[in-house]
């Protein structure tokens, strides 16, 4: 299996975040679904997800299962999720065809070690969770929206709330998304593209 350089690291973020439904690319290639235990091994920290790390090569990523190689994929990336997650997790890479980001949307795709996932609530999330920084507006392509995040390293960890821009969160808000990314910084906002 060989991987070439592609062009452009930003994946589409925007489709993400302003629509809740997907639609899987035709150009996608089948893949078969791992075993059942798939989803209960994703641990999300802010360096990796289940043995999904950032930073790894796409020939590694896909060693995983947990991606396939796709030379047709539509914005010119190295590999793609399975099709079982294809709608649900996302996966951004750099120029060198390693992983700069993983977007989660699905609700029981992955979780924290504490057990937070997407549809949890504020409170749920904030609960001991030392380090956590203040909820904060950023920009996304869909507009101002709150996240929460957790830093470790130059690695991050963003919890994508449901919070109306025009109020602060509240504990009975819920986590909509949660992505992790090397480098990412609040003023670089939460943006996409292919």
């Amino acid at each position: 299996m060989s991987f070439t350089r592609r062009t452009g690291s930003a994946w589409v973020l925007a489709a993400v975040l302003v629509v809740s439904t997907f639609q899987q690319p035709a150009t996608a290639s089948r893949a078969t679904a791992p075993d059942v235990g798939f989803a209960a091994r994703l641990i999300l920290t802010p360096h990796k997800l289940g043995t999904l790390q950032l930073g790894m090569s796409a020939e590694e990523a896909v060693a995983t299962g947990h991606l396939v190689d796709n030379p047709e994929e539509p914005c010119g990336y190295p590999a793609q999720v399975i099709d079982k997650y294809a709608y649900v997790l996302f996966v951004g890479w750099n120029d060198d065809d390693s992983i700069d980001n993983i977007f989660i949307k699905g609700r029981s795709v992955a979780r924290t070690k504490a057990g937070v996932g997407v549809r949890s609530t504020v409170a749920e999330m904030r609960a001991g969770r030392r380090g956590l920084r203040p909820a904060r507006r950023v920009d996304g392509d869909g507009g101002r929206l709150w996240i929460q995040a957790l830093r470790r390293g130059n690695d991050w960890l963003i919890f994508g709330l449901s919070t109306p821009e025009n109020r602060q969160p509240r504990p009975t808000d819920r986590v909509s998304f949660m992505f992790i990314d090397r480098d990412w910084a609040p003023r670089d906002g939460l943006h996409g593209g292919c």
